[in-house]
C-alpha cells in the first residue's frame, strides 16, 4: 500500500509504503496501521487494518483459525526500503465479514515477558546472565551489557524476596528485569525481536529540531499543533527525602535531596515527597534521592506536536524546541511517540516530549561528582506509595 502525503519543509514529497507480515507472511492489502512507542517500562502497542477476499489465502478462514499471530508493521519512506516499525503479537482479532475485513490489536514483544510469571530468584547469577536467560526463554535477541554483581546482593540489600511464596504469583520475567536494571542503573527495552538490557545511553548526535515562530504576525513553525504545557505546581520549590532503616548497621539512614522554582515571583511552600528504602547506605540513598528528585521534576514542562511520519525519531532521542522566544525553548526527551499510515489519509505522526525548566540542576550527593538534571513539583507530603515508585 502507497500513499502520498504533503510535501517536508525541504520540499520533498514522501510516497510511504505499508507492508504487515503475518507470521512471516507478507499479506495482500494492509491498509491501515499504527504504533505507540513509550519511554517507560511498558510494552508499545499496536493496530492493523487489512482487507481479504474469499480467493486469497489469508481469507476469513484463514485469519479465524490463526491461534498465534505474530505481526511485523513495516515503514517504507521510498521504494521499497522497508523499516520495522514494531513487532508484537496479536492480543485480539476482530473478523468483519460484511466488509472483508480484518483489525488486529496487540503489544510489541516486551508482552512475551509481561505476561510470563516467575518464582525463581537466580541468586548466583549476574543481571546480564539473567537478562540473556530471560531473553532466551522467549525467543528474544539478547542485546545485553555484562555485569559482574551476583542479583542475590542486590536482594539481600534490598530485603527483595522474589521468590516469596505468596507473593511470587505477582512477579514476572519483565518485574525482574526493571527491578534488576534499576539496581545497576541500566536501561531495559525490547525493540523489533531484540531485548536490550544496558546502561542509560547519552543522545548521540544532534537533536531533532522542532520551532515555532511569529513573524509580522504570521505564524510559522516546521511542525503543526504545537503544544506547550507548564505545570504550576511541579514548578515550585522540591524537596526529596529518603528514609532507610539500615539493619546491619542498626541506624536510620536518611538523605535529602531538592531544587529551587526557577523564575516565579511567589511560588508558594514546596512539594515534599518522602521515599522509604530498606537497607541503603548513605551514598546509596542520596543517589535514590537524586533520581527520584529528577524523575518527579521532568514532568514540569510537555510539548506536543504533529508532523508527517518519519522513522529517525525513537524513545531514547532528543529533541530541541526553539524560536518560541520563551522558556520552553529547550531540549526534551519523547514521552511517547505515535506513528500512524492509512491508504487515504498518509502517513502521519503525533509526538508526546517531556523535560524540565533548563537552570534547575542537582549536583548528586555521591557519584563522583556527576550532575543530574532536576525538575519540580508542589505542597504537601507525598509518600513514594502514592506516586508508584
Amino acid at each position: 500500500m502507497s500513499a502520498s502525503v504533503a510535501p517536508a519543509s525541504g520540499g520533498v514529497v514522501q510516497t510511504p509504503r505499508l507492508r504487515v507480515k503475518a507470521n512471516g507472511i507478507a499479506v495482500p492489502f494492509p491498509i491501515e496501521a499504527n504504533a505507540t512507542l513509550p519511554n517507560t517500562n511498558e510494552a508499545g502497542s499496536w493496530a492493523a487494518g487489512i482487507s481479504f477476499s474469499d480467493a486469497d489465502q489469508m481469507n476469513m478462514a484463514w485469519w479465524a483459525s490463526q491461534s498465534t499471530l505474530r505481526i511485523e508493521i513495516d515503514i517504507a519512506l521510498d521504494a521499497n526500503n522497508f523499516q520495522t516499525m514494531i513487532v508484537g503479537n496479536a492480543d485480539e482479532i476482530e473478523i468483519a465479514p460484511d466488509h472483508n475485513y480484518v483489525t488486529l490489536t496487540g503489544r510489541d514483544l516486551t508482552a512475551l515477558l509481561i505476561d510470563k510469571k516467575t518464582a525463581t530468584t537466580y541468586q548466583n547469577q549476574t543481571s546480564s546472565e539473567v537478562a540473556t536467560l530471560l531473553a532466551n526463554a522467549v525467543g528474544l535477541t539478547p542485546v545485553v551489557t555484562k555485569t559482574t554483581t551476583p542479583i542475590g546482593q542486590f536482594y539481600a540489600n534490598d530485603h527483595t524476596r522474589m521468590s516469596m511464596g505468596d507473593l511470587a504469583h505477582s512477579i514476572t520475567d519483565w518485574d525482574l528485569l526493571v527491578y534488576l536494571a534499576q539496581q545497576e542503573d541500566f536501561d531495559v527495552f525490547v525493540a523489533g525481536t531484540s531485548l536490550y538490557f544496558q546502561p542509560k545511553a547519552v543522545a548521540q548526535g544532534a537533536p531533532f529540531q522542532v520551532w515555532w515562530s511569529r513573524v509580522n504576525g504570521v505564524a510559522t513553525s516546521n511542525v503543526q499543533n504545537l503544544q506547550m504545557k507548564r505545570s504550576a505546581t511541579i514548578a515550585h520549590d522540591v524537596s526529596v527525602t529518603v528514609q532507610s532503616w539500615n539493619s546491619y548497621q542498626g541506624k536510620l539512614v536518611q538523605a535529602k535531596a531538592s531544587s529551587k522554582a526557577n523564575g516565579s515571583s511567589s511560588p508558594g511552600p514546596a512539594q515534599n515527597y518522602v521515599f522509604y528504602r530498606p537497607n541503603m547506605t548513605p551514598s546509596q540513598a542520596a543517589d535514590y534521592a537524586n533520581q527520584r528528585l529528577a524523575d518527579i521534576s521532568r514532568h514540569e514542562r510537555v510539548i506536543s506536536f504533529d508532523i508527517p511520519g518519519e522513522m529517525t525519531l525513537t524513545p531514547r532521542s532528543v529533541l530541541q524546541l526553539s524560536k518560541t522566544g520563551t522558556p520552553f525553548d529547550q531540549l526534551y526527551y519523547p514521552d511517547t511517540i505515535t506513528r500512524s499510515i492509512h491508504f487515504k489519509r498518509g502517513y502521519c505522526e503525533s509526538v508526546t516530549a517531556r523535560n524540565h525548566t533548563v537552570s534547575q540542576q542537582v549536583s548528586l550527593a555521591s557519584g563522583g561528582g556527576k550532575s543530574i538534571s532536576s525538575l519540580g513539583f508542589g505542597s504537601q507530603s507525598v509518600t513514594a506509595a502514592a506516586l508508584g515508585f
